[in-house]
């Protein structure tokens, strides 16, 4: 399933695919997002916002980089987030 990803304030826009995360998305438009641990959730380095849509459940490595205030604010780590939806 692609889905319609759009990340602000850039007004990048593309195509993702559910199965690559929000890093790999934003890698592939173009969008720098710094991941210095490979996408393994380890140095959270990549905090996103997502302001809209659906994401998938935050991860353990997600619970322990990011306060509860964060996590209901919307805030993920890129590498460790999968879209749901556009």
């Amino acid at each position: 399933m692609l889905y319609q990803i759009d990340f602000e304030p850039l007004g990048q826009r593309g195509q993702c695919p559910g199965d690559k995360s929000l890093l790999d998305c934003a890698r592939q438009l173009g969008v720098s997002i710094l991941g210095i641990c490979g996408g393994q959730g380890k140095c959270h380095s990549c905090k996103v916002q997502v302001l809209s849509g659906t994401v998938s459940e935050p991860t353990s490595s997600e619970r322990d980089a990011l306060s509860p205030q964060e996590l209901k604010d919307g805030y993920r780590l890129a590498c460790q987030t999968y879209p749901l939806s556009d």
